[in-house]
C-alpha cells in the first residue's frame, strides 16, 4: 500500500510539473512580448493642439503617466502650462479650487484595440463621466525609436455622442517618450 500512495503523489508531482513547464513559456511570452511596441510606460515630452485657425506647442508639459499592458491602458496627463500645487486650506478644497483642478487633469483608463493605425481608448473609468462604460477616444498612432505619437481624431460618449471639442475641430497630437 506504502508504494501505491508513493506512485499516485509522483505521477499528481509529475503531471503538475509538465503542466507548469508547458504553460511557462506562454505566460513569459504573453508578459514579454516584443512585438507590441506600445507596452510600457511613457511620459508626454510635447503637446500639440490644433484648433480652427490657432495651432499651438507645449514643449514643457507638466507631469504624465501613460501604461499600455497587452489589453489595457492607463493616462493620466495635464494639458496646461502651469497647475495649482496646493489647496489654499491643506486637504479641503473650496468649490473654486474643484472646479479648477478638474479643468487641469485628463484621468481616464481601460482597454484598447489597434486597428492598422488607429488606436482606440475605451475608458473603464475617466474624469469625464461620458467617456465611461462604453465611450472611445480615436488617435492615430506611430512608434518611433522610444517616441509614440499620438494624433486624437475623433471622440464619443458612452451613448455615441461627439464630443463638442471634436465636433469643433479642435485636436490635440500628444508625444510621448518612453521610460520603461
Amino acid at each position: 500500500m506504502g508504494n501505491t500512495s508513493l506512485k499516485i503523489n509522483k505521477t499528481r508531482t509529475f503531471r503538475l510539473v509538465a503542466m507548469l513547464v508547458l504553460m511557462t513559456p506562454g505566460l513569459i511570452q504573453c508578459a514579454t512580448d516584443s512585438s507590441n511596441q506600445l507596452f510600457g510606460v511613457w511620459r508626454i515630452i510635447e503637446i500639440q493642439r490644433t484648433s480652427p485657425g490657432t495651432f499651438t506647442t507645449n514643449s514643457s508639459p507638466l507631469p504624465s503617466q501613460a501604461i499600455f499592458t497587452p489589453s489595457h491602458y492607463s493616462l493620466i496627463w495635464m494639458p496646461g502650462e502651469t497647475a495649482m500645487r496646493e489647496f489654499t486650506t491643506r486637504w479641503v478644497p473650496t468649490e473654486e479650487e474643484m472646479i479648477k483642478r478638474y479643468g487641469e487633469i485628463v484621468v481616464n483608463s481601460g482597454t484598447y484595440t489597434i486597428d492598422g493605425e488607429s488606436l482606440v481608448l475605451r475608458p473603464t473609468v475617466s474624469r469625464v463621466p461620458e467617456f465611461m462604460d462604453g465611450g472611445a477616444l480615436y488617435y492615430e498612432y506611430a512608434i518611433e525609436d522610444d517616441r509614440l505619437f499620438l494624433s486624437s481624431y475623433d471622440e464619443y460618449s458612452y451613448d455615441g455622442v461627439q464630443t463638442p471639442r471634436v465636433a469643433q475641430g479642435n485636436t490635440v497630437k500628444l508625444i510621448l517618450e518612453k521610460v520603461e
